[in-house]
C-alpha cells in the first residue's frame, strides 16, 4: 500500500512532461505552418496555387484549437484571394519564346496553298521526276516531288561519288520545296536505297551531309539505262533558283526602284547628289 502510494506521484510528474512536450511541439508546428502559408501566399498566382495554400490554411485553423489571430487572418486573405481568382475568367498562359509570336492569318490552308507558283520550277520538277532514273519497283515509292530530288542525287552521286550538297539547294535544283527534300531523303534511306553521313561541328555549323548510294539494284539500272546520267548538262538542274514563295515579288521591287529613281530625278536637284569638292 505504500509502495503504491509513492509511485503515484512519479506517474502524475510522468503524464504532466508528456502534456508539456505535445503542447510545445503543437506551437513549434503552428508557427511553422504559419510561416509556410505566408510564404506561399506570397508567390502563389494561379488558382492551383492558391487552392493549395487554402488547404495549408484550412489544415492551420483545425490545429489551433483557441481562436489565433495570425492564423484566422492568414485563413482570411487566402480565402479572399481565392474567391477573387475564381471570378476572374481563366486566361491561357503563353510560355516565353525567343521567336516572335505569328499573326494569325484569315486564309485556309487550301488558300493559303494556292499562291503563285514558279513555272520554271514546276516544269523542272516534273522534267526530272519523268526522267526514270529508279527501276520500276523502287519508283512506284515516292512521289513525282521525291522522284525529281532522288534524280539530282544520282546525278551528283554519278559524277562525283558522293552528293554533298544542303537539303535548300537539292531541293531548288530539282524545283521543289525543303520538306519534299527531307521526306525524300527519309524515305530513300527506310528503303536502304541510300546513306546519309552527318558532318557535325563543335561550336559552329554542322556542314552538309555526305550522300551516297547503297542499293545494288538501282546502280545497276543506271550504268544500264541511264549511263550519262550525271555527266550531261541537263541533268545536273541548277545551283540557284528562284523559291516559290518569292515568285513575282523580283520584279515588283526592280519597279519600285525605277519609280524612285523617276520621282528623285523629277522632284530633286541633281546638285543635292553631287559629292563635294575639296581643294
Amino acid at each position: 500500500m505504500q509502495a503504491s502510494c509513492a509511485a503515484a506521484p512519479r506517474i502524475f510528474c510522468a503524464f504532466l512532461w508528456k502534456d508539456n512536450l505535445t503542447s510545445t511541439s503543437l506551437c513549434l508546428r503552428i508557427e511553422f505552418m504559419q510561416q509556410q502559408v505566408l510564404q506561399l501566399y506570397g508567390r502563389a498566382k494561379t488558382i492551383e496555387q492558391v487552392n493549395a495554400v487554402f488547404k495549408l490554411a484550412s489544415e492551420l485553423i483545425t490545429l489551433t484549437e483557441e481562436l489565433n489571430p495570425l492564423s484566422s487572418t492568414l485563413y482570411e486573405l487566402v480565402l479572399e484571394r481565392r474567391t477573387e481568382l475564381l471570378k476572374k475568367p481563366q486566361q491561357r498562359a503563353y510560355s516565353a519564346s525567343w521567336f516572335p509570336l505569328r499573326v494569325h492569318s484569315l486564309k485556309s490552308r487550301s488558300d493559303a496553298a494556292s499562291g503563285k507558283r514558279d513555272p520554271r520550277r514546276i516544269a523542272r520538277k516534273r522534267s526530272f521526276s519523268a526522267a526514270a532514273a529508279m527501276p520500276p519497283r523502287i519508283r512506284r515509292l515516292f512521289t513525282e516531288g521525291e522522284r525529281a530530288v532522288l534524280y539530282i542525287i544520282a546525278s551528283d552521286i554519278r559524277q562525283t561519288g558522293t552528293c554533298r550538297c544542303t537539303n535548300k539547294e537539292i531541293g531548288d535544283r530539282a524545283g521543289v520545296g525543303l520538306t519534299t527534300t527531307r521526306n525524300a531523303l527519309r524515305k530513300a534511306r527506310t528503303h536502304r536505297l541510300i546513306s546519309v553521313e552527318h558532318r557535325e561541328q563543335w561550336r559552329g555549323k554542322n556542314l552538309s551531309n555526305i550522300l551516297r548510294m547503297v542499293s545494288s539494284c538501282w546502280k545497276h539500272w543506271l550504268s544500264k539505262f541511264r549511263p550519262k546520267q550525271g555527266f550531261a548538262k541537263s541533268s545536273k538542274g541548277v545551283r540557284k533558283a528562284m523559291s516559290s514563295e518569292t515568285f513575282g515579288i523580283k520584279e515588283q521591287k526592280e519597279t519600285i526602284s525605277s519609280l524612285a529613281v523617276s520621282y528623285r530625278s523629277e522632284v530633286i536637284p541633281a546638285h543635292f547628289f553631287r559629292k563635294p569638292s575639296y581643294g
